[in-house]
């Protein structure tokens, strides 16, 4: 079997807020230098959902060029992670 072409950083710590780590998998192409990334922050109306829900487009996209950051926002840390994207009082930014 031939080697990936991209490297999988699985559990990547991304932020900490109040003492409670968020944690990614990033997803880099073997190409070094400057990539194009993108931040994969999955719904489930922060209740539900997992980083590995990108596997699959985090893998094709990391072997077409492009970093990314699959990063799921556990309910856990919702304060937090409100913080982390920068929304208030629950709405996003626009």
């Amino acid at each position: 079997m031939a080697d990936a072409a991209f490297e999988l950083r699985s559990a990547l710590t991304y932020a900490t807020h109040d003492g409670v780590e968020l944690q990614g998998d990033f997803y880099l192409p073997k190409t070094r230098g400057s990539v194009p990334a993108l931040v994969a922050v999955h719904g489930g109306g922060w209740q539900q959902g997992v980083r590995s829900a990108f596997r699959h487009c985090g893998s094709h996209l990391a072997e077409q060029g492009y970093a990314v950051l699959a990063a799921p926002l556990p309910s856990a840390a919702w304060a937090a992670a409100r913080r982390a994207i920068g929304t208030r009082n629950g709405e996003h930014d626009t």
